[in-house]
């Protein structure tokens, strides 16, 4: 017995992008790119910055 299962991928990606003020920055900014199936291979990939007044923020980071 054959059994045939068809499967159709969904798009796995994120873009978050916000902001907001702070009395210690004034105005804040963030954006974050996330990736959740990177090369098809269920790794995560995410890029996430944050900006603002003296704050300046990246984080890279990759999951397996």
């Amino acid at each position: 017995m054959d059994l045939n299962v068809k499967v159709k991928e969904k798009l796995t990606g994120t873009l978050s992008i916000g902001g907001g003020y702070s009395s210690v920055d004034g105005l804040i900014g963030l954006a974050e790119v996330t990736q959740g199936n990177f090369l098809g291979r269920g790794q995560v990939v995410k890029f996430k910055t944050q900006w603002g007044g003296t704050r300046r923020t990246l984080v890279v980071s990759f999951r397996e």
